[in-house]
């Protein structure tokens, strides 16, 4: 019995691994493609999903629904032209990370469990700290930040990203996806740990994670970052509440949460404001030291050579909420449909999946900026409905664990807010369940965790409802 569970441990520690290399992904491009091209990422992948198949573990209806949706996507993809599998090889491995991520949810038992999640959740968390610090740091001095192992950076670098913060290599948009994501694992643990040490390092942490979303002007990001303050607010009232009528308690934590959040979404205007108030006084400074030690040009911080003037007047984030062209994609993603019916049943290639959009309108999209949307041009019906059965799966979960109260260990029923707000987040972005990134595998581990503590909450909804049987 012992050697199994270390069987299963072992097991666990490898499909994290996977998650730690998208963490660290960013910090040298260069060697995480080449590592993603190599051996180890490939072959490793396929065998370890291989040996948990074979283990005669309780795995669940989720993870079943995971795999026959992997299934069906190889299936697709010889369907539509690639029935060698060559040019999608690397697809597909990246997709049965899906499987391995979600995994340690039902490998571990409920103290492994816990404990590799709190591990995980420093990692992410602090991880993010150190870089948006140094984000901070460089849109207020205006100083680009240039990664010494890598050909990217930190600061404002781009014309075509103008006033929008740029991350190492990611898009402003993936960077406040996964600085929200980080957020969320922060509630988690402030939730964990009592000290006052750890309390001022998540406030100030925090604060950092809202800074940088404010940074990449991502409304998609700051939605969803209002939406979890929003959510823990109402978790919190749910949980204080004295009545017990369960219909009243819910209705107070979705208005309490709409509240909450449309307050919280108020916040990054005077951030963004106070940081270009610093980056300004920073420019002055060096401005008048230039003028009174002149140095030679390489050497000495200008204003000018910043891609914005930050003498120029502030100018707020004044567009339109919908104002993003994501309209015109969404439409072009169902008239996509329309002329390539086909599509429907099998789906069809990464290569042409866009090619309907960009004859229909001038918005050349990389992807559909919306999850199901995604889901049904590439894999079509069938692919849709075996991640909305894994939904349904999920959010019976939530419901047991959150509302039932099946748990009551508070940080693993806060464990519904980062799904939540990761699958919001993709109803304007694309990836999940199409593409594998940190967010994505964020999304997996955190649901295979909540599906393992789903188990622990049987036996405590059981006797509840036995003693209200007995009361009665």
């Amino acid at each position: 019995m012992q050697l199994l569970k270390d069987k299963r441990t072992a097991c666990a520690m490898f499909c994290i691994i996977f998650l730690i290399y998208y963490l660290l992904s960013p910090v040298n491009h260069y060697l995480a493609e080449a590592i993603s091209e190599g051996v180890w990422y490939r072959f490793s992948a396929p065998l370890l999903l291989g040996v948990i198949l074979c283990m005669q573990i309780r795995k669940g209806k989720a993870f079943w629904a995971l795999l026959a949706y992997w299934c069906w996507v190889l299936l697709t993809r010889v369907l539509n032209g690639d029935p060698a599998l060559t040019g999608n090889l690397s697809v597909l491995t990246e997709l049965s990370l899906m499987l391995l991520l979600f995994a340690p949810g039902f490998l571990l038992d409920k103290e492994q469990r816990w404990r590799f999640f709190l591990i995980v959740s420093w990692l992410i968390v602090l991880f993010y700290f150190v870089l948006g610090a140094m984000t901070v740091y460089s849109a207020a001095a205006d100083q680009f930040l240039l990664n010494p192992i890598d050909e990217y950076g930190i600061g404002y670098v781009s014309p075509y990203y103008k006033e929008r913060i740029e991350i190492l290599s990611m898009q402003p948009n993936i960077a406040a996806g996964e600085f929200l994501f980080s957020f969320c694992f922060l509630i988690i643990l402030s939730f964990q740990y009592k000290s006052v040490p750890a309390r001022v390092f998540f406030v100030l942490a925090g604060l950092v994670d809202a800074i940088v979303i404010a940074l990449t002007i991502s409304r998609n990001g700051q939605t969803f970052f209002s939406a979890a303050l929003g959510m823990t607010a109402g978790f919190m009232l749910f949980q204080h509440l004295k009545t017990k009528r369960l219909s009243v308690r819910i209705l107070t934590f979705f208005l309490s949460t709409l509240v909450v959040a449309l307050i919280a979404y108020q916040v990054f205007e005077p951030l963004r404001y106070g940081v270009w108030l610093l980056r300004k006084e920073t420019a002055s400074v060096t401005q008048v030291q230039a003028e009174k030690e002149p140095i030679p040009r390489q050497q000495t911080l200008k204003a000018s050579e910043s891609v914005h003037d930050v003498t120029e007047e502030y100018h707020g984030d004044n567009r339109e909420y919908l104002e993003s062209g994501r309209k015109q994609i969404f439409w072009s993603a169902l008239k996509s449909l329309e002329k390539e019916p086909i599509r429907l049943l099998i789906g069809c290639s990464y290569e042409h999946k866009m090619d309907v959009s960009h004859e229909l309108i001038q918005e050349w999209a990389h992807h559909f900026h919306n999850m199901f949307l995604e889901i049904i041009n590439l894999f079509g019906i069938p692919g849709l409905l075996l991640v909305l059965w894994f939904y349904w799966i999920l959010m019976k979960a939530i419901w047991r664990i959150v509302f039932l109260e099946g748990v009551s260990d508070c940080p693993k029923q806060l464990l519904f807010i980062p799904i939540l707000v990761i699958s919001g987040y993709y109803m304007l972005e694309a990836g999940l369940f199409t593409a594998m990134d940190l967010r994505s595998a964020e999304f997996f581990f955190l649901s295979g965790t909540l599906m393992g503590v789903e188990t622990e909450c049987e036996h405590r909804i059981e006797r509840r409802k036995t003693q209200q049987v007995w009361e009665r």
